[in-house]
């Protein structure tokens, strides 16, 4: 396992207390030294001695905060203007992140097209009230990017003018 466990910290808590070097530590609670060189620099104050009931939770916090989260659900205002937008006024994602870049970016931010249609296509919630369907092609599924550029049609038996 990468992470270090409570009982660990608290392991190196002691450890601090007794003056133990890292590579000491990093032994005694079999891992290695580089480990408890970072737990100590990430999780001590420059006034406050290393903790191990803060080190945990700094740790617990860190797992709460990790991921990239969609902007959308991330901003309720943002997402409602883009449901408002494509439901009444027909827009497409373009024309709405402009908009909301525009007029809106300091009120309630903005977002690009293709984390409009991010949402559209792969959050739960819209594709439960069928947000798609509002879109200009009504596709379920978004193409992949190698299709969605025209292709040049070839006329068969053709004459150059040369």
């Amino acid at each position: 396992m990468k992470h270090l466990t409570f009982e660990q910290r608290k392991m190196i808590e002691k450890l601090i207390k007794k003056g133990a070097g890292p590579r000491v530590m990093g032994r005694i609670i079999n891992k290695s030294h580089s480990v408890v060189i970072n737990e100590i620099n990430r999780n001590s104050g420059s006034v406050l001695p290393y903790c191990a009931e803060r080190a945990q939770a700094f740790y617990e916090q860190r797992q709460l905060n990790k991921g990239n989260k969609e902007k959308l659900s991330r901003y309720p205002k943002i997402k409602e203007f883009v449901k408002t937008m494509l439901k009444t006024e027909q827009w497409s994602p373009q024309q709405i992140a402009g908009k909301l870049k525009r007029f809106h970016k300091e009120d309630i931010g903005y977002v690009c097209h293709e984390t409009i249609y991010k949402y559209l296509y792969n959050a739960p919630e819209a594709k439960k009230e069928k947000l798609y369907l509002f879109l200009r092609r009504h596709r379920p599924r978004r193409r992949p990017w190698n299709q969605r550029r025209s292709r040049k049609t070839i006329i068969p038996d053709r004459v150059s003018i040369h």
